[in-house]
């Protein structure tokens, strides 16, 4: 199925704000709104758009991001154990791998206890003891949670991504020597205050 340049350009819009009126999706895409309704119908209609969906900061929601890496026996059980997560009322994402090993990442948001903590613990365990998984990982977050989503305006159907090496590059050099002096000028004043530091009475 071909992606038409109009329907980059209503993704690109809803991305930078979901809840825009039709007026104002129309007005960013110069489409009337009879047409703009009947495009997004097609969009749903060939699964282009599947959802519009909110992204609540789950920490202010009292929840935690956790991750969690898991090895699942062969594909058969890859089935079971997506539908596994798919059942689990905390999932937030998964995603599989498959190489020499069929791999998962998935993210749960559960409460932000040690209880919920132990029952995603206990639950892979069952999984384990299944056989359904070979192995598992699981990673606390930072708590904190980011939503990022590809520019989309950078992006042509025939030719690939518009990406500007040269600015990446010297954005990236920037980032790091900032680093390296921050890190640089904190090991000093460490330095500087073992120096001056009283000696201990003999």
């Amino acid at each position: 199925m071909e992606f038409k340049d109009i329907q980059q350009k209503i993704i690109v819009s809803l991305l930078e704000n979901p809840l825009k009126s039709l007026k104002e999706l129309s007005e960013n895409v110069s489409l009337s709104v009879p047409t703009l309704k009947k495009r997004l119908q097609e969009m749903y209609d060939d699964k282009i758009i599947i959802a519009i969906n909110a992204h609540p900061k789950v920490e202010e929601l009292g929840l935690k991001r956790v991750h969690v890496i898991s090895t699942i026996k062969n594909k058969n059980y890859l089935k079971i154990f997506e539908k596994a997560c798919d059942l689990h009322p905390y999932t937030r994402y998964r995603s599989t791998a498959i190489g020499t090993t069929f791999n998962c990442y998935s993210q749960f948001e559960i409460p932000d206890n040690e209880t919920a903590l132990d029952l995603l613990e206990l639950y892979f365990q069952k999984l384990y003891q299944l056989n359904i998984i070979l192995d598992y990982k699981i990673y606390k977050g930072d708590g904190f949670t980011y939503h990022i989503y590809p520019n989309l305006s950078k992006y042509n159907p025939d030719d690939g991504w518009m990406f500007d090496w040269d600015s990446w590059n010297t954005t990236l050099i920037n980032a790091r020597d900032t680093l390296s002096v921050k890190v640089q000028t904190a090991m000093a004043e460490k330095n500087k205050k073992k120096l001056i530091q009283p000696s201990s009475p003999h």
